[in-house]
């Protein structure tokens, strides 16, 4: 079984789009986010990725959504690993 790493946090007026909700951009940067944080937990920050030579590769990305977040919503985003290969 995987480690699943947990981030909960508040949505922010400034992430809000015209309509008052947050936007698909928006959702992309808290992906980014939490996975920066989860890497980083596990002794993996910018640093190292930068030192090594190293970067994260995203083969495939699928969102669904069934509501929109507003302000002061709280959400939680879950992380994990599910598979390492060597992208040439």
């Amino acid at each position: 079984m995987p480690k699943v790493y947990s981030w909960r946090f508040n949505v922010r007026s400034y992430e809000l789009d015209v309509y008052g909700q947050v936007a698909p951009p928006t959702i992309l940067n808290y992906l980014e986010e939490g996975a920066v944080q989860a890497s980083a937990a596990e002794g993996y920050d910018y640093n190292w990725y930068f030192a090594n030579n190293r970067m994260w590769v995203v083969r495939k990305l699928t969102m669904r959504y069934y509501s929109s977040a507003a302000i002061g919503d709280e959400l939680a985003l879950y992380t994990w690993v599910s598979d390492f290969r060597r992208v040439q």
